[in-house]
């Protein structure tokens, strides 16, 4: 299930024309993250959330949080150089193709 926040950001990204992968499986720290990667015109922007040591893990929130930072860093233009993003987490076309813009 979706929080009400989630789905109009995806509402917003679908507007676009992008789209976003999410994965739970890292950690930073010794703490649980989520991140997600959204593409919108041949540009990367990452959003991540992460678990207070102390916190209860929770995909949902996590998956949430990290689209809305996403969301955040693509509204401001701030885009991540795709070769700093490890092969294994962009989106099939752009993982034989690293001459996406940047700027």
């Amino acid at each position: 299930m979706k929080t009400k926040t989630e789905i109009k950001n995806l509402k917003e990204l679908e507007r676009l024309g992008g789209k976003f992968k999410c994965t739970h499986q890292s950690e930073h720290n010794g703490r649980k993250q989520t991140i997600v990667l959204i593409k919108v015109n041949s540009k990367y922007y990452k959003g991540n959330a992460q678990c207070n040591r102390k916190d209860i893990f929770s995909k949902k929130f996590g998956r949430a949080i990290a689209l809305g930072r996403a969301m955040k860093a693509c509204k401001e233009n701030r885009s991540t150089d795709v070769k700093s993003i490890p092969e294994i987490f962009r989106f099939k076309e752009d993982v034989k193709n690293d001459t996406i813009s940047t700027m």
